[in-house]
């Protein structure tokens, strides 16, 4: 939804910055605060391999 522009994204500000300049998105200034990024998992430690694949990528875009 956020591509086809019906919708909103979290996204590093540094990222949304660059993106501004370069004019692939617009940032609403109306509103900013502090945001912290949970991962929720199953009690039983059991994750599917999608999963991983997913929680990876999120590590490796806000590291």
């Amino acid at each position: 939804m956020v591509a086809s522009g019906m919708g909103a994204g979290l996204m590093r500000l540094d990222q949304a910055e660059q993106g501004a300049r370069n004019g692939e998105l617009a940032i609403w200034n109306g509103w900013r605060s502090h945001t912290w990024l949970c991962w929720i998992a199953p009690v039983d430690g059991k994750r599917a391999v999608s999963v991983d694949a997913v929680r990876g990528a999120v590590m490796e875009a806000w590291a």
